[in-house]
């Protein structure tokens, strides 16, 4: 019975980690038309750097001219904070166009991407990302532990009593 309450409890009781991201990429942008071509972005916005995957397609008549991609994240939390990522794609690749950003904390940032096709400049596109952390803390790791330290030494203390009880019993006296 007990171990049916606890299932129910764990199953209905959400788990706070698993609203921020820590897993692989996402599309923040799908199949947007762009003057030169087609672009999808995926994500992994992390604390510390944030890597962004440009997936370009280029329009068959303007295959030969040269795209340029500038990705620029603004913090919404602190408007001062601002860093930038820019691209070239000489030629559509199946392989993606890979940026790296720096962010300095977590929350809410707003990418700006500009696109470029031979100096003509295209429309902008506004993107919220919201930055997570890369992994757990050190001590999310020792609040996880706990309840496993919890019943290992519960165990380790019916082991010391039951091997007392039975040193006693071999002994004549009663074990404590």
């Amino acid at each position: 019975m007990l171990s049916f309450i606890l299932l129910v409890f764990f199953l209905t009781t959400p788990d706070p980690v698993a609203f921020g991201h820590a897993g692989p990429p996402y599309p923040i942008l799908v199949n947007q038309q762009f003057s030169g071509g087609t672009l999808s972005i995926w994500a992994d916005p992390d604390v510390g750097t944030g890597t962004f995957f440009l997936y370009w397609e280029d329009k068959k008549e303007l295959s030969d001219k040269k795209t340029q991609f500038e990705l620029t994240a603004v913090s919404l939390i602190e408007p001062k904070l601002e860093t930038r990522a820019s691209f070239l794609a000489l030629e559509s690749a199946e392989s993606p166009l890979v940026a790296e950003m720096p962010f300095a904390h977590e929350g809410p940032w707003q990418l700006s991407l500009h696109v470029e096709t031979d100096g003509m400049q295209s429309q902008a596109h506004k993107i919220e990302v919201d930055v997570t952390p890369p992994g757990p803390a050190p001590w999310e790791f020792a609040l996880y532990l706990m309840p496993f330290l919890g019943i290992g030494g519960i165990w380790f203390k019916l082991l010391y009593k039951r091997a007392r009880y039975r040193a006693g019993k071999r002994t004549g006296g009663v074990g404590n």
